[in-house]
């Protein structure tokens, strides 16, 4: 009998007589589907045929919900196999240790834990796996993203993607559905873009042999994006977008991604980045756009530089003989509450901390959460 199959039997308390006769008779997950054309041939065909099992409900309930699952699978198997795809489908759910492996790869660059409500649900995630594997890319629909506190919930019942889509919006005005739409959209598409993230956070060998960590696509740009599409939600005049013009400007940017990874071999952080410019005639329903960082100012001679000075760094902001100075983002403590070292952050620390703090870039993210990379200071990255 196949293995996996026995062991599931005898986890659900099938007892070892009745295993043993149908080692014998359906000793595979697709021979026992085969095996009864109809739940209620089960009793007679199969449970009553032992003696210690003869009309016991108990075991021909455990049965007949294995035969569902093993039928419908083998079902799915065979439509799959006729249309000529492969036994393994895009969105098969990844195996446990390889989607653990992903979130401890995450987890121990960004030493941050991502909650099931800012995960991506299993399905997806794995696509994305296999897209990356594959090199073939596509744009998902964001009507099927699901955090994974929210993947089993019935859609109807689903009041909420995640945590943070909990705003009281109902009796706002007539336009309150199509406004908690938006919200919805934007809360899907950081889950999205987490996902790649997810995905695109593993480590590769240099040429010397040794590991090194590599991000496909990093957070904070996934991040940067999502920022970018929320700035865009309030229209001049005050007025919010609608979801159909959001959708589009947001689909017609993922396209543009795509296009890119598939034909100039670029990585998504790479594709990303570009298309914050060659993307941005999608966003002008919004107007122009204003960075985060300065308020918007007139002039062709604006130019922006980077200054550090020690931990008090600044963004300085010429505009003829005109400046403004603004602090750096900068962070004392991880998300866990581990004391974080500036001066190792400046480049001014000795390799072994003599106080115990943390050697993690201490750069305050556009999204909140600290960088906390162990593979740059902030003076390097940001």
């Amino acid at each position: 009998m196949d293995p996996e199959f026995e062991a599931e039997l005898k986890g659900e308390g099938i007892p070892d007589d009745l295993i043993a006769w149908m080692a014998t008779h359906c000793k595979t997950p697709a021979r026992f589907a085969f095996y009864v054309d109809s739940k209620e041939e089960i009793q007679t065909l199969i449970v009553d045929q032992v003696a210690s099992t003869r009309n016991n409900r108990t075991v021909r309930a455990a049965l007949v919900e294995l035969w569902r699952k093993h039928s419908a699978a083998q079902e799915r198997r065979l439509s799959r196999a006729a249309a000529g795809i492969g036994d393994q489908d895009w969105e098969d759910p990844l195996e446990g240790f390889v989607r653990d492996r992903l979130y401890a790869a995450f987890a121990a660059y960004y030493h941050f834990r991502l909650r099931p409500t800012a995960s991506l649900c299993d399905n997806l995630l794995a696509r994305f796996k296999r897209e990356l594997d594959r090199k073939q890319f596509t744009v998902v629909s964001m009507s099927r993203v699901r955090s994974q506190a929210c993947a089993g919930l019935h859609r109807a019942k689903r009041l909420k993607v995640s945590d943070t889509v909990s705003m009281d919006i109902a009796a706002a005005d007539d336009d309150s559905s199509d406004l908690q739409g938006v919200f919805d959209y934007i809360d899907r598409l950081q889950l999205v873009m987490t996902g790649w993230a997810v995905v695109g956070c593993f480590e590769v060998r240099d040429g010397s042999g040794s590991l090194r960590a590599a991000r496909w696509l990093p957070w904070d740009l996934a991040c940067e994006y999502v920022d970018r599409a929320k700035r865009k939600l309030l229209l001049p005049g005050g007025k919010m977008v609608d979801l159909a013009t959001l959708q589009k400007a947001d689909e017609s940017t993922r396209e543009m991604w795509v296009d890119l990874m598939r034909n100039n071999d670029l990585t998504m952080g790479q594709a990303v980045e570009k298309c914050f410019v060659d993307a941005s005639p999608f966003w002008l329903f919004a107007g122009a756009e204003v960075a985060p960082a300065v308020a918007a100012r007139s002039g062709a001679s604006q130019t922006a530089e980077r200054g550090r000075q020690g931990s008090n760094e600044v963004i300085l902001v010429k505009d003829k003989d005109k400046r403004q100075a603004r602090p750096a983002r900068i962070a004392d403590q991880t998300s866990r509450g581990k004391s974080i070292c500036a001066l190792w952050n400046e480049g001014k620390c000795q390799a072994k901390c003599p106080d115990n703090k943390l050697h993690v870039c201490n750069f305050l993210l556009q999204n909140g959460h600290v960088c906390a990379a162990a593979a740059h200071r902030r003076s390097e990255a940001h």
